[in-house]
């Protein structure tokens, strides 16, 4: 529980002090509530959030379980718990299940509108890519360099894979062209414009 980054209504509890704590005594205090699950550092990130990237699935599964934790907070870069969980390599699978199942936001996207699924891809986490499929991933939204999930795949197998996996998870997504990147700002949408048509004007 040294991650847990809390708060009591007196005193702020930071992870120094949590590793001088016994740790039953710190279960006790998120379960009871006597301390805030949903607190920040300065990066703005959650305890949720550090033990997703340290990979402790019990602390995770604890803090989940919370009526409060706030699953979808992000920080000061606009990563989710499930975003920075899709961005490891290898990915924990089940924390990325957890979340989930638990209702994480799984078409949210960080300020380079990076999704989870965008992340995943990066990485090359295929199990996770499937798993975040087969909870309504959506594979047309793209980032701010006008990149979806395919096109940061990192091998051309794994496009294929991916391909196949979309075929037989969301088959209609294949056919559907409509712009589902519309949610952008339009200095978002101009940029990706004008890059395309320099990228044209490049090939004459």
């Amino acid at each position: 529980l040294s991650l847990l980054l809390t708060h009591t209504p007196n005193h702020t509890k930071t992870g120094d002090d949590l590793e001088n704590e016994d740790g039953a005594d710190g279960v006790a205090g998120v379960q009871t509530g006597k301390v805030d699950i949903n607190a920040r550092d300065g990066t703005g990130q959650s305890a949720l959030m550090h033990c997703v990237m340290a990979d402790k699935e019990d602390a995770v599964a604890m803090l989940l379980a919370h009526p409060d934790i706030q699953i979808d907070a992000v920080d000061l870069w606009g990563f989710s718990a499930l975003m920075l969980a899709c961005v490891s390599s290898p990915a924990n699978v089940k924390i990325v299940s957890s979340l989930l199942e638990k209702g994480a936001e799984v078409n949210a996207q960080d300020k380079a509108f990076n999704t989870a699924l965008i992340h995943a891809c990066k990485a090359g986490n295929l199990e996770v890519v499937n798993l975040l499929l087969r909870h309504g991933a959506n594979i047309h939204l793209s980032n701010l360099d006008n990149e979806t999930a395919e096109s940061v795949l990192p091998t051309e197998d794994a496009k294929v894979a991916f391909r196949a996996a979309v075929s037989v998870v969301q088959p209609d997504s294949l056919f559907d062209y409509k712009d589902h990147n519309r949610n952008k700002p339009h200095w978002v949408l101009d940029l990706n414009a004008r890059k395309r048509t320099a990228q044209a004007g490049g090939k004459k």
